[in-house]
């Protein structure tokens, strides 16, 4: 059950790397 919680918390900050990174691309283009 703890593991599961780890993989929540990757997938959430790697949802919002993407976001952050598209954004930012998004204002050199």
């Amino acid at each position: 059950m703890k593991k599961n919680s780890y993989v929540y918390i990757y997938i959430y900050i790697y949802y919002m790397y993407n976001i952050w990174f598209y954004m930012f691309s998004s204002l050199f283009t």
